[in-house]
């Protein structure tokens, strides 16, 4: 068709023609995607097709042209700019809310293939642009820390929906998109950046990217944290010794919110912290945590003093029997529940 032969022709005459860094400026990335949302535009009136339509195969023109020279290289990503327009591209199907699950897939798959990481996707909906590009030398394709986090749920929903998932190593099981580490994070996912943002961007908001990953069933791991009795740091222990840490050094001041606001979350989505190290080293600080209304942080049900509630294990069961079939979170709508349960099942409330 008319529109995959401009786009063609494009990237073998006009883009092969552009040095190579010629998209390592945020600018000229956002220059190149207005150019192709124009050929978009037109080829809608001219064509006859939806904008759908021709947004997928702007971005499928893209994935070709990095396929056909990684293949004359050997099957080696040349980097740079024939690496660069997949997030051009990316952008693009972000912008046009592309629905073709398929053509995102491939996109994603290329990305992991060359990179072993999705952090540039990722990194800014955590602790914003600023940081992100001196975390990864990247600024990112989206204006602030609000549309990175809209992006995160855009790919990682058809990511989800494709039931994609990515190698990490030879033998690994592969792992879904929220999982995949972050090199320039020490290997951290998503999920556990989001726990540990406080010491990198004091003040940065985290809680509603850490909800809409554990929403999607991520995992928190940090496979290199000691905790007090050097074993394996638990995600409450993170959160915990963030805010006995800040009680110690401001006595009678409230505790960070976003903290409290996480481990809330955080509480929601396990079944129990009753395997906190602190919790067995210093039982009396942990426990003695209270909100400001009284209430303990750490409630006596999820701390091991008594079991926890048989609704929250429940929800604990029904949402790894959804994750296990591919259905986190877009899976609860459809059971027949009340809509008040499908809240409480999707982690709206305590």
């Amino acid at each position: 068709m008319a529109m995959d032969t401009i786009l063609d022709v494009f990237f073998e005459k006009v883009f092969a023609k552009l040095p190579r860094g010629a998209l390592v400026s945020r600018y000229k990335r956002e220059e190149l995607s207005d150019y192709l949302g124009t050929v978009i535009v037109g080829c809608v009136g001219a064509e006859q097709v939806t904008a759908q339509e021709a947004a997928g195969r702007a971005v499928c023109a893209a994935l070709r042209y990095h396929a056909a020279t990684k293949d004359a290289n050997g099957g080696v990503c040349l980097k740079g700019k024939f690496h660069d327009i997949l997030y051009v591209v990316a952008k693009l199907a972000y912008d046009w809310e592309l629905r073709d699950g398929h053509t995102v897939a491939r996109l994603l798959r290329d990305m992991h293939a060359c990179e072993g990481t999705f952090e540039r996707l990722v990194v800014g909906a955590i602790v914003g642009t600023r940081v992100s590009h001196l975390l990864s030398g990247w600024k990112s394709e989206f204006a602030d820390r609000e549309e990175n986090v809209q992006a995160v749920e855009f790919f990682m929903r058809h990511a989800d929906e494709q039931r994609l998932l990515f190698g990490h190593g030879p033998g690994a099981p592969g792992r879904r998109f929220a999982d995949v580490p972050m090199r320039a994070c020490g290997g951290l996912t998503a999920a556990a950046m989001a726990l540990d943002v406080g010491k990198a961007a004091p003040g940065c908001p985290q809680v509603d990217t850490l909800t809409l990953l554990l929403r999607h069933g991520a995992t928190i791991d940090f496979p290199d944290r000691e905790s007090v009795d050097e074993s394996r740091a638990t995600p409450a222990d993170v959160l915990l010794s963030k805010i006995l840490d800040f009680r110690e050094r401001c006595p009678g001041e409230p505790y960070p919110a976003e903290a409290v606001a996480c481990l809330r979350v955080l509480l929601r989505a396990q079944p129990s912290a009753a395997d906190s190290a602190l919790l067995r080293h210093c039982p009396e600080l942990v426990l003695g945590l209270a909100a400001a209304d009284g209430a303990p942080l750490l409630p006596a049900s999820r701390a091991g003093g008594t079991p926890p509630e048989l609704k929250h294990l429940s929800r604990c069961a029904v949402r790894r029997r959804l994750l296990a079939a591919g259905g986190l979170p877009r899976g609860i709508p459809r059971l027949d529940v009340p809509v008040g349960l499908q809240r409480y099942l999707d982690l709206e409330l305590d």
